[in-house]
């Protein structure tokens, strides 16, 4: 058993015991149980339903891996099995292309510091691809990304990922020229608007 109280770094408050290992045993026996489904008896209502139930899912292990990576990389878990990074780890042991580890390493490093996107992303508020989006919008300018992340998550919830694409897009212009700080929420509202993107 492990006792755990910490914050980490992606803005998840954890305090009680648990047995470590449990949540992978019960995920394994889920996708033991998906695997023998018989998909013929299903209507396509039911397929429908299973595909979003699934995409929740998976959305939701893209967060789990990402805090764990983010852990794993800063403690340089690595190191002890004779791997010189977290990227040559998931690239020997997960068997990932380089470019994908790399790009989830940095992936990782970034939501360490986007708390409230973290917990947006938990309670399904942004999908993994809008996240992904706003860890662009971070990377550009984290300052600016960290003065305005409230408002920027308010701003793209509602937005599909290629409205949310768009604001992004917007974002990373306007704060060259400095006018995000003038209203982010409103500026980003506009920009997702297809008939106000020549504005």
């Amino acid at each position: 058993m492990i006792e755990e109280s910490v914050y980490d770094p992606l803005g998840i408050v954890s305090e009680h015991t648990f047995e470590s290992g449990v949540g992978v045993g019960l995920l394994k026996s889920a996708m033991d149980e998906w695997a023998i489904e018989d998909l013929a008896t299903l209507s396509d209502d039911e397929l429908a339903d299973q595909l979003v139930d699934l995409d929740a899912v998976i959305d939701q292990l893209e967060l789990q891996r990402a805090r764990r990576l983010d852990r794993f990389n800063r403690q340089r878990g690595f190191a002890g099995d004779g791997y010189p990074s977290a990227t040559a780890f998931l690239i020997h042991r997960c068997k990932m292309a380089p470019g994908r580890a790399t790009r989830l390493v940095a992936q990782a490093k970034s939501m360490s510091q986007m708390v409230e996107t973290a917990r947006a992303w938990s309670d399904q508020r942004l999908s993994a691809d809008q996240v992904r989006h706003l860890i662009v919008a971070h990377d550009t300018n984290p300052e600016i990304f960290s003065e305005h992340e409230h408002g920027l998550i308010e701003a793209v919830e509602p937005l599909g990922v290629q409205d949310t694409g768009r604001a992004i897009t917007y974002l990373a212009t306007s704060s060259q020229r400095g006018c995000v700080r003038e209203g982010c929420g409103r500026s980003l509202r506009h920009a997702s608007h297809p008939s106000l993107q020549d504005l």
